[in-house]
């Protein structure tokens, strides 16, 4: 989920960038290829990270309703965009907007980590006090090494 927020994070900056500075084309080119990159690579994993949240019976319903419910976001963005401009507002600041949503999906997406490392801890607690898991083991590389 880090590399999530990560792809999020890197491109709050770039989308920012892409109105707030004259540059060359070159550099707006670049600016726009790193930005691009990793708001969709951090699309393409939310989309993964649906995938994983739902219990296997409510998997394909539960991966689809994420997908549908994003698709409002691809209607409301040009509304919204629209708006921005009719108002008048400066280039900078309309891309300086263009970049909340990527800053609500990284904290989104933080906040989720956050209530999954929570779940698995509240799942695992019963097992340690009824002494089920006598062992904890260790993931090293391919193999797991049990601690004696």
């Amino acid at each position: 989920m880090i590399s999530i927020v990560m792809a999020f994070i890197i491109s709050i900056p770039f989308v920012v960038l892409i109105g707030a500075v004259a540059m060359p084309e070159y550099l707006l080119m670049s600016t726009v290829f790193i930005s691009g990159m990793c708001l969709l690579g951090g699309q393409i994993g939310l989309n993964a990270l649906a995938g994983t949240m739902y219990p296997t019976f409510v998997r394909s319903s539960g991966a689809g309703w994420a997908l549908g419910i994003g698709r409002i976001g691809s209607i409301l963005g040009p509304v919204i965009g629209g708006v921005l401009i009719g108002v008048k507002l400066s280039m900078p600041w309309l891309f300086v907007c263009a970049a909340i949503p990527g800053a609500c999906c990284a904290v989104t997406v933080l906040a989720l980590q956050a209530v999954v490392t929570r779940k698995s801890a509240r799942e695992a607690e019963p097992e340690l006090r009824a002494g089920k898991m006598s062992r904890p083991a260790f993931r090293s590389g391919s193999a797991e090494i049990a601690r004696s």
